[in-house]
């Protein structure tokens, strides 16, 4: 039971915490209990001075009665109803030492704005204090002046000059008391309204955020709507009449096999698209990540083509790719859908019987995969749009349809597999995309030789990177 007596004690507040107590209570309860203390030094001071014995009696009085204003107002939460009664006990008191210790003449002139600055700062009305206080002072006074029998005056000078020094110290000792504790508060407060601004700010970017993540789920929405709508069902509805036609069986060999054709290069195509709407939804919503393992980039390369063979056939295109062993550190299915889509652009932005480069080149720890086709090209406009997030898309030379969002996800599948992508192209002259990955070591590679470095430079390169 002492134990927590003595720790309450240790963690007892004289002012009382800001959650019970406003301002003007705890500047109350500064002066009220330094008060007290004021004037338990006051009464040996006075002994020490040779004061008269009544100003003991009253110094006493005094003190219990402040003490008991501040336990009120501190313990049991009475400052309403005790402002008034230690306004006018104030007075009082501070009326009886003016006559009792020397009149104008004493220290009770310093004391006396003590009461005054109290009630200023603590009252609903501090004007109406103001006057008051000073109608006070007024009124000691000329009752002074009007009975200068009524002052008791000092027993002698040192007695005076000893008194005017306690009081004042014991008055400015006060007063800085309040102010700082004002000073306090006001920085309390301002550190309080730099964290509310801090707070409103977290949660207005908070809210920024997800007001983008929902209007970015809004676009993902609207555009797989789009896409399913438009780019799905279209294919679906030429096999569908297609297969009509089949079935009234009215068509020659030639024209069955020209609407295979076009069936097959519909469903290459859709099957492509489907693809990439499988992976780009999940890129979209952050559910694929990359696994990279160490392989050889050339084979992937050269299915692709094989797999792409019947469009470009169609075109009758020139491929043109010969590369020794590249051994990258990547996910190879990320880095399969990256070649899938760039080897289709170029087939698809290709004139009849043009030509596609494939290359490949090694920098320092970077292998650099280069697809290069000398069709419609791409203006700066254009180039600007290619990676964005507004899914660029145009016509291809045989009116090929594209989704937009080939060239969004290869360069999410590369920034991924810390990689670089880009493209440089001339209008009427053709286009050159490009991309990076990391470089498998020599451990990982078994000892595979790689090609030696290239010191080759491009120049006017529109890189795509994290920044």
């Amino acid at each position: 039971m002492m134990s927590e007596k003595l720790k309450k004690l240790r963690h007892f507040s004289i002012t009382g915490s800001e959650e019970k107590f406003g301002l003007a209570e705890r500047i109350f309860h500064i002066f009220m209990f330094h008060a007290t203390w004021g004037c338990v030094a006051n009464f040996f001071a006075n002994i020490l001075i040779g004061m008269p014995w009544v100003m003991h009696v009253v110094n006493f009085f005094v003190t219990i009665v402040i003490f008991a204003f501040y336990y009120l107002s501190r313990a049991k939460q009475k400052f309403s109803i005790v402002l008034v009664p230690q306004n006018i006990f104030l007075k009082i008191v501070m009326s009886l030492v003016w006559f009792a210790n020397g009149g104008i003449q004493s220290a009770i002139g310093y004391l006396l704005f003590i009461p005054l600055f109290i009630n200023v700062v603590v009252s609903r009305y501090p004007v109406f204090h103001t006057l008051l206080g000073l109608l006070h002072i007024y009124l000691l006074i000329t009752l002074e002046a009007l009975f200068p029998t009524w002052v008791i005056p000092y027993p002698d000078a040192i007695t005076r000059y000893l008194d005017i020094c306690i009081s004042i110290s014991w008055a400015f000792m006060m007063v800085a008391m309040g102010v700082y504790e004002f000073r306090k508060n006001y920085e309390r407060e301002q550190q309080k309204v730099l964290q509310q601004k801090e707070t409103l700010a977290k949660q207005a970017h908070t809210l920024a955020l997800q007001n983008s993540s929902l209007e970015r789920a809004n676009e993902i929405q609207n555009r797989l709507f789009s896409l399913i709508s438009h780019d799905v069902r279209a294919p679906l509805n030429s096999l569908t009449g297609a297969l009509g036609l089949l079935k009234e069986g009215n068509l020659t060999t030639d024209e069955i096999q020209m609407i295979a054709g076009n069936l097959y290069n519909d469903v290459q195509k859709t099957s492509q698209l489907v693809d990439n709407l499988l992976q780009w939804s999940l890129s979209q919503r952050q559910g694929i990540e990359a696994q990279p393992v160490v392989f050889d980039l050339v084979p992937i390369i050269q299915e692709k083509i094989e797999l792409l063979s019947p469009i470009w056939k169609q075109k009758r295109l020139k491929i043109v790719f010969n590369a020794p062993p590249l051994w990258v550190y990547a996910d190879s299915d990320m880095v399969g859908v990256v070649i899938h889509n760039l080897l289709g652009n170029a087939i698809k932005f290709s004139f009849q019987e043009g030509n596609i480069r494939i290359q490949t080149d090694i920098d320092q720890h970077q292998a650099w995969v280069s697809v290069q086709d000398n069709g419609i090209g791409i203006s700066a406009e254009n180039q600007a749009k290619l990676f964005g997030e507004a899914y660029h898309s145009t016509m291809g030379t045989a009116n090929e349809k594209g989704s937009g969002l080939g060239l969004s996800l290869c360069k999410a599948f590369i920034l991924q597999n810390q990689g670089q992508i880009g493209v440089e192209s001339t209008p009427n002259q053709g286009a050159k995309f490009f991309f990076s990955l990391p470089l498998a070591s020599h451990k990982e590679n078994n000892n595979v030789a790689l090609p030696q470095l290239s010191t080759t430079k491009e120049a006017d390169l529109v890189l795509v990177d994290e920044n």
